[in-house]
């Protein structure tokens, strides 16, 4: 089990919007799809990933619990949902705008998604050392990894020597979108 967001970003690289308030299911192979909208990945800030193999949980635990509540209509994961939606919006504004105010966006996507079904007690670590420098992160999903943003090297040193007691990498990422 896997999110759809994790195999619509591997198909196409970079960065991508996606929305799934619609969903289309093609005729042909009845997969449903919701609209996706490739973003200049030079639109965004500096990126940080912060990876740890003990942190990794296979991706069933979250999404089970999460389809689960979805499926019960359980309100406040509906307006959870709604809300990680609606920071989609607020994301792609601010990097119209430079990429300012990112960094709230993505503390409050990490609020929500531990909300809406557990998170591992090692990647909640990772995010709080990410926090305890000062800077913002959200899970990236179940591989053990937070991403984030920074704005010089000297944040990214001082992460470093926060996550040196996690047994965690840091590492400056580039997204790139897959040339046709």
């Amino acid at each position: 089990v896997a999110g759809l967001q994790d195999r619509v970003v591997q198909t196409f690289g970079g960065l991508v919007s996606m929305d799934f308030s619609t969903m289309t299911t093609d005729a042909r192979t009845g997969l449903a799809y919701g609209r996706y909208e490739q973003l200049d990945p030079a639109l965004l800030p500096r990126l940080f990933l912060v990876h740890a193999d003990r942190a990794a949980q296979p991706s069933a635990d979250y999404h089970r619990v999460l389809r689960e509540r979805h499926t019960a209509g359980h309100p406040p994961t509906l307006a959870g949902l709604h809300e990680l939606a609606g920071l989609v919006v607020r994301g792609k504004a601010a990097l119209a705008w430079g990429g300012e105010g990112l960094g709230p966006l993505l503390r409050r996507n990490m609020e929500l998604r531990n909300a809406l079904a557990p998170i591992a007690d090692e990647q909640l670590e990772l995010v709080a050392a990410v926090s305890e420098v000062g800077l913002a992160a959200t899970f990236a999903g179940s591989g053990g990894a937070v991403v984030g943003v920074f704005h010089d090297d000297a944040a990214l040193g001082k992460l470093g020597v926060a996550c040196e007691g996690l047994d965690a990498t840091v590492l400056e990422i580039r997204p790139f979108t897959y040339q046709r």
